[in-house]
């Protein structure tokens, strides 16, 4: 589903516009490749995904990072992404901030990426930098994100109803 009638696309439809032209509780998997930071109701957009997807869902999302130069070029993005976005929402995550809405995820995994998806070589893979950083996410973002930046968050949530 896009906005465009792009080859890949199903549905043409503006995902700012609810509901979406997708029966409640009918689809198995989600694929939001950098479709979300140009939500102008995230909240909005996130209850729709949580309506139209069945219980146990995969949702695969790829956004890019809060502090990605892709992200700020961008004229028509509007919402920023970090390693915990999805803690407001999780079952699997303590947050005080849970009262956003009532949907519901379990956070399965959530990867910092310092390459886009078509670069083949990824030095900082290759030395170990993205590995070492997703095991301190919260250390990097606080202190390091600005030094060397992430370019991409990969999230992986599953739908609890």
């Amino acid at each position: 589903m896009d906005c465009k009638a792009l080859p890949s696309v199903d549905i043409v439809h503006d995902m700012d516009v609810f509901p979406w032209p997708i029966s409640e509780d009918s689809v198995e998997e989600i694929y939001a490749t950098h479709y979300l930071e140009h939500s102008g109701n995230i909240i909005a957009c996130l209850e729709e995904i949580y309506r139209i997807a069945k219980n146990g869902c995969l949702i695969n999302i790829r956004v890019p990072h809060y502090a990605s130069d892709n992200f700020n070029t961008d004229l028509t993005h509007k919402v920023a992404f970090g390693y915990r976005s999805f803690n407001y929402f999780a079952v699997n995550e303590s947050s005080e901030y849970n009262f956003y809405s009532d949907i519901k995820f379990e956070i399965l995994e959530r990867k910092l990426k310092f390459m886009g998806p078509n670069v083949r070589f990824n030095p900082f893979k290759i030395i170990g930098l993205e590995f070492l950083v997703n095991k301190i996410p919260r250390l990097y973002e606080r202190f390091f994100v600005y030094l060397l930046t992430a370019q991409e968050i990969i999230f992986k949530l599953k739908v609890v109803k």
